[in-house]
């Protein structure tokens, strides 16, 4: 898909405020997790043969994030990424997500060594974006806060998750061998473990509402790329 499909698919995927309050946000955190599903027209530039490149040239995700998939500048602009092999475009938690330019695939580079390539997450920019937007359509089948769930639940979810992963790699055009998707939709391989604490492990709740807050500082001006 193109940008510009991307921008208006994401923001149909927006939860319900009604939604996301039996989650347990309240009004003023519901409204605001709204918008990251929001991506605002920022240049009338012609639009890249990229898609992904064109989605963050000309449109400001500064507070878009799928999965754990980040797309706000700042999270990764301070990082010596070789611009020469790399263009930046998001972060998987403190990992940069890059588009290689000889190859166009979509790689996820080690923070603490930025010459490690730690997994690749799409074939291309354009399957990379088909990916994003099915990630952000999920629907468990159990819906609540986590610790409300039953244990079956919770499975039924979890096994839910494992399938809907490896569809979403299919869709990126990777291999199903090590899954990148398991991880960003929060599949867990043992749901039940508990912890030093007791507590259950509740890696896979962070994608409770499909696409949570990061950071809202809006661009004021197009982000460049390469080397423009």
């Amino acid at each position: 898909m193109n940008a510009e499909e991307f921008v208006r698919r994401v923001r149909e995927c927006a939860p319900k405020i009604n939604d996301l309050k039996e989650l347990g946000y309240t009004d003023d955190s519901a409204k605001a997790e709204q918008k990251c599903f929001a991506c605002d027209k920022i240049s009338d530039d012609g639009a890249l043969e990229n898609p992904l490149l064109d989605l963050i040239k000309r449109y400001d995700c500064s507070s878009l994030e799928i999965g754990l998939i980040s797309f706000s500048p700042e999270c990764y602009d301070y990082l010596d990424i070789d611009q020469s092999a790399y263009i930046p475009v998001a972060v998987m938690e403190s990992d940069p997500v890059v588009v290689d330019k000889i190859s166009g695939k979509i790689l996820i580079l080690d923070h603490g060594n930025l010459n490690f390539v730690m997994s690749t997450l799409a074939d291309s920019g354009e399957k990379f974006l088909d990916s994003l937007i099915r990630m952000a359509e999920i629907k468990l089948p159990h819906k609540g806060p986590f610790d409300k769930l039953s244990e079956l639940e919770k499975t039924n979810n979890n096994d839910f998750i494992l399938k809907y992963a490896q569809g979403c790699a299919r869709i990126a055009g990777i291999s199903l061998d090590a899954n990148i998707y398991e991880i960003l939709l929060g599949y867990e391989s043992k749901p039940h473990e508990t912890d030093s604490t007791g507590g259950l492990r509740k890696f896979w709740s962070r994608i409770r509402s499909r696409i949570r807050r990061f950071v809202r500082v809006r661009p004021k001006a197009p982000i460049k790329i390469g080397g423009e």
